[in-house]
């Protein structure tokens, strides 16, 4: 059996300015020019099967469609496909064409599109629901590392992360450069049952836990093996890892327990309810770097004329603010078109965002997708736009729904406004992590033992990384509100940091080198991303290795190591 998963063809148009394919420049950091960062993803999932799979496995990701129609010819027995809604017509002329080229192969669909074909859109001209229906064997609702190993009669056993390939982000100004980012799997799925939310939907309210603390950690050495040791940030997914405290008190004691573990910092997400439940001075000696909450909105149960949320009980610019005391990087995310918000209110919630001070943000439409509570309602309300197609299914859409108090355009607006009160205000993430990291520093401090003296030195290098960009960020910020932040943060970092270094005056002269560089250089978004297609190979020897051959002319072997942190 030999397996082929693949996501949807390139190109891809942007949306609202930015490539929906960049996590940061898209959302995160977005309206920050050039101090915006940008980031490559990686289709994470269809690794993670194809790392488990005995069978011959190969992870085609964004593939032009010449290269995916010439990799059919080289013949397979399944092929899968990861499905996001918006890419439904175009997986489904890929799903027929699988049909045609190898009418013997099996398809599977997966991923949250897979989900929402039960819901069709109000307008869907080409038949995609219908056409991935009768083209689909097999759809995929569950974890796709034990469904697929049941569909190719494999036995069950523990999910292996030892090969993912790793993220990458970087600024703008800086793009040649990225820092790796290790990624792990802890768990699926989100039981707080928000009515928009996609991911809780897909699973049914549950949370199927996928690795325990032992396994994320061994996850975690493979990693850094590739990286050469050292400090380093991971991702570890889990929609709401501290709603399980004794999962999460575990991961945080083994990463202390040794010495060479102390560098490694790791992102995660927490609803305000879950961080109530314990203190940010817990989460920082946890070894949590950075972590998204869902603010959503500051109205009581957090979202206006909805049921209230679950995840949201509690104060979230307590928590926020808590966190960012000890030092712990915030991204927060708002939503825009409850049914309860008026301009005045939305605008409030605005105002109240910006002043959490977030270094990391996601303010966008709230968007009902198929199969969730949310579009259900708006659908048998009658309220859903008639005009809304497959791929209008992305956050930055706006006016999918008829609004009892915001008129057509008003969301578009809010979702502007907030993002240049950001840059203005607040200014680059860059002063955000400054600010977090000379808390931290401070924060460790007040420790004694071998583990805070490393958690000293750590925060204090990466305060000195940022401390660099102090002069560029006061010429270019986008507003005085931020040129004053800039300014203000300069004099605490002397009086914490003393005078920069040698080698931080070097640093400081290059970022503003690089920087006035970027200046001048158009950064816009180009008018289409038409990636070059990434093959990967997966196959396991005799003793039971996962052997990776990336690219087409590589060779196949265990992973090597990356020689450090950043590519």
């Amino acid at each position: 059996m030999r397996v082929l998963l693949v996501t949807a063809h390139g190109p891809y148009a942007p949306v609202w300015g930015e490539n929906l394919h960049d996590l940061f420049a898209a959302r995160l950091t977005r309206g920050q020019g050039m101090f915006s960062f940008t980031s490559h993803w990686h289709a994470f999932g269809l690794h993670l099967i194809a790392e488990n799979l005995r069978a011959p496995t190969t992870v085609l990701e964004e593939p032009s469609l010449e290269d995916f129609t010439r990799e059919l010819a080289q013949g397979y027995d399944v092929v899968g496909f990861q499905l996001m809604s918006r890419h439904s017509v175009r997986v489904a002329a890929m799903a027929e064409a699988v049909k045609k080229a190898l009418p013997r192969a099996r398809v599977v669909l997966g991923g949250f599109g897979a989900a929402a074909l039960a819901d069709d859109v109000p307008n869907d001209p080409e038949k995609a629901a219908d056409r991935l229906r009768a083209a689909a064997h097999h759809v995929c609702r569950e974890d796709g590392v034990s469904y697929m190993r049941a569909l190719l009669g494999e036995p069950p056993g523990p999910v292996v992360q030892r090969s993912l390939p790793m993220a990458g982000f970087s600024m703008r100004g800086f793009s040649r450069r990225y820092m790796r980012v290790p990624v792990v799997l802890a768990a699926l799925g989100c039981p707080n049952g928000c009515s928009f939310c996609n991911t809780s939907a897909y699973a049914g309210r549950r949370k199927v836990s996928v690795a325990d603390p032992e396994e994320a950690v061994a996850a975690l050495e493979a990693q850094a093996a590739r990286l050469g040791g050292g400090a380093f940030l991971s991702l570890v997914f889990d929609e709401d890892i501290f709603s399980d405290l004794a999962w999460v008190r575990r991961f945080g004691a083994l990463l202390k327990a040794r010495r060479e573990r102390w560098g490694w910092k790791w992102f995660g997400f927490g609803s305000v309810r879950s961080l109530s439940a314990l203190s940010a001075e817990e989460v920082r000696e946890l070894g949590c770097g950075a972590l998204w909450t869902g603010v959503e909105s500051f109205a009581e149960g957090g979202a206006p004329g909805e049921e209230a949320l679950a995840k949201r009980a509690g104060d979230p610019a307590k928590v926020v603010r808590a966190l960012h005391e000890q030092g712990v990087l915030v991204v927060a995310s708002m939503a825009l078109g409850f049914d309860g918000h008026t301009r005045a209110s939305a605008e409030r919630d605005v105002d109240a965002f910006v002043r959490l001070r977030p270094p990391f943000y996601q303010v966008a439409p709230l968007n009902p997708c198929p199969g969730t509570p949310l579009y259900a309602r708006l659908k048998m309300e009658g309220r859903l736009d008639p005009t809304y197609r497959w791929e209008d299914f992305h956050l930055f859409r706006g006016d999918w729904a008829s609004h009892p108090n915001l008129a057509p355009g008003e969301t578009r607006e809010l979702f502007e406004l907030a993002h240049r009160r950001l840059a203005a205000e607040n200014g680059p993430p860059f002063l955000g992590m400054l600010e977090g990291f000379l808390n931290a520093r401070r924060a460790w401090g007040r420790g004694t033992d071998a583990h805070a003296r490393r958690q000293v030195e750590l925060y204090t290098g990466l305060a000195a990384l940022c401390r660099a960009l102090l002069a560029p960020i006061a010429e270019h910020a986008a507003g005085p509100g931020a040129r004053a932040r800039a300014a203000e943060l300069a004099e605490r970092a002397q009086a914490e940091l003393g005078s920069p270094t040698l080698v931080g005056r070097v640093m400081a002269g290059l970022a503003s080198w690089n920087l006035a560089r970027a200046a001048r250089r158009d950064l816009s978004t180009p008018p289409s991303y038409a990636p070059p297609t990434r093959w990967t190979y997966y196959n396991q020897d005799p003793q039971g290795r996962v052997l990776v051959r990336k690219g087409r002319g590589g060779k196949a072997r265990p992973l090597g190591r990356h020689f450090g942190v950043f590519g």
